[in-house]
């Protein structure tokens, strides 16, 4: 209807919109390795968020964070290179499970405790930038831990709509972490 919203109010109607006891924060320039689900549902427990871990092209390489891998598997999911991409999620599922403390945006959990941290916060952070920063604060707030699912992976093609709008993305980001900063007292 042409209304703009923030990534944070559109993940809190996402979240809101859940009618299962857990979720799971989806990009929509995504896809999800064959068993992704069922890795999460063996290993979760309503203690803990999950970062499920994934796997991007090697456009921010510079960017690093817990679960992140760089693998070539196409730019879009018409260049998207299913078999091979499995393969290498079988190598990795494969290895014995290491779940480890992280932080991050590509988070799972049961929905009770996305509202129990209050959602994300669409009010400072808007229209971006920012706000995984901040629930990821206030998750470790509430007293939770983010462990790192590294045998659930999905294959990220890292921002295609933010990057097509990139040029105008300078400034929002400039301010969202002026905004982090006031609120934290600490630079994101």
């Amino acid at each position: 209807d042409g209304h703009h919203v923030s990534l944070s109010e559109n993940y809190n109607a996402a979240i809101n919109a859940v009618t299962t006891e857990k979720l799971v924060l989806g990009h929509t320039d995504m896809v999800f390795c064959k068993n992704f689900f069922e890795v999460l549902e063996r290993d979760m427990t309503p203690e803990n968020f999950y970062i499920y871990s994934t796997v991007e092209p090697p456009i921010y390489v510079g960017h690093r964070r817990p679960g992140k891998n760089i693998g070539y598997f196409g730019e879009n999911f018409e260049s998207f290179i299913r078999d091979v991409f499995e393969n290498y999620v079988s190598v990795i599922q494969g290895r014995p499970l290491n779940l480890y403390r992280g932080y991050g945006f590509f988070l799972a959990g049961y929905k009770k405790n996305f509202e129990d941290v209050g959602g994300f916060d669409m009010l400072t952070f808007n229209p971006v930038f920012c706000e995984d920063d901040d629930i990821c604060i206030r998750i470790r707030q509430k007293g939770y831990h983010m462990l790192v699912d590294e045998h659930a992976i999905a294959y990220h093609f890292v921002s295609l709509t933010a990057r097509e709008a990139k040029k105008n993305m300078t400034a929002p980001e400039i301010e969202a972490n002026r905004k982090f900063a006031r609120k934290w007292g600490f630079e994101a």
